[in-house]
């Protein structure tokens, strides 16, 4: 009788083990999410000015482009047997949060001078079940464009720069965080990253 009653007690054990395991699992939850592309799947070209249509530069018509990236987001329910209808809450991802970290793509990378334009802030975009979803990231704010070292990419003093700094590459690393919209209370991350080429000067077509 005592051997019968720790057999049973072990596979109680086991049993609340493996529920926890399955219920903190990201790939146990409703809905997957996934990167489909960055960037259309290349490289992304920050210029710190764009020399406008007259192609021109310095010029009447330049400007400091925005440095958004975009990003494709999947989602899919996590197997074939989870199913919900179309108009239910359930099987949505609600993203709530994105970061941006930067790191070196070579030894040469001026991680020193990226680092303070890391950041973390919330955000608010819905994919429903079965969808892909493109967004635009900031990865290049203006405040990075209009910082010393960057204005310093192009070799106008009337924009501002001298030439010291020379053309380079970085990594942009992000971090998604949201959750399954029929469960506010389990968040899921989902990372990512681009190459970034920072030059002075971009020549729209």
């Amino acid at each position: 009788m005592f051997r019968k009653l720790i057999i049973l007690g072990l596979i109680c054990a086991v049993a609340v083990g493996l529920s926890s395991c399955d219920n903190n699992s990201a790939e146990r939850q409703r809905t997957v999410v996934e990167v489909a592309s960055v960037a259309d799947n290349g490289v992304y070209v920050s210029g710190i000015w764009d020399a406008g249509r007259d192609k021109i530069f310095p010029s009447a018509d330049d400007f400091q482009p925005a440095g958004h990236v975009p990003i494709t987001l999947k989602t899919r329910s996590y197997n074939e047997f989870v199913q919900a209808p179309d108009l239910t809450p359930y099987g949505q991802f609600h993203v709530t949060e994105v970061s941006v970290e930067w790191r070196a793509a070579h030894p040469s990378t001026p991680v020193a001078q990226l680092t303070p334009f890391n950041y973390t802030a919330g955000y608010d975009l819905v994919i429903p079940k079965d969808t892909e979803v493109t967004f635009n990231l900031m990865v290049v704010p203006f405040t990075m464009k209009q910082d010393p070292f960057f204005m310093n990419l192009v070799a106008e003093p009337t924009r501002g720069g001298d030439g010291s700094t020379p053309p380079f590459n970085a990594v942009a690393h992000f971090t998604i965080t949201g959750h399954d919209s029929g469960a506010p209370d389990v968040t899921q991350t989902v990372e990512g990253s681009v190459l970034v080429e920072f030059i002075g000067l971009l020549l729209s077509q």
